[in-house]
């Protein structure tokens, strides 16, 4: 995992989603029931570090998440967010390709 200074976007994004109870409302809006249910995200625990390479670090901010699965194991939940100045058609297909 890399360790680099993150940009002023990435701190904004790290400092307001990066807070646990700001965490949990977003995973509970964005993850389907289906996976939900699968999860302890009372147990949900924000990890140090980040998987974005250090030449995309201008452009990419990430969080890791641990959390407690029910059926006794752990997991994590991995958020990816570029930076965009403007909007761009099919954002989502430019970051399945970067994964």
């Amino acid at each position: 995992m890399s360790k680099q200074k993150r940009s002023p976007h990435s701190e904004f994004f790290v400092n307001v989603i990066g807070r646990r109870e700001n965490a949990l409302v977003l995973l509970k809006q964005v993850l389907p029931e289906s996976i939900q249910g699968h999860l302890d995200l009372e147990s949900l625990d924000i990890e140090k570090g980040s998987y974005v390479d250090e030449k995309l670090h201008g452009h990419f901010s990430d969080l890791i998440f641990n959390v407690k699965i029910k059926n006794g194991s752990v997991g994590k939940i991995y958020c990816l967010l570029e930076h965009k100045s403007v909007p761009e058609y099919l954002v989502a297909l430019q970051l399945l390709r970067y994964m």
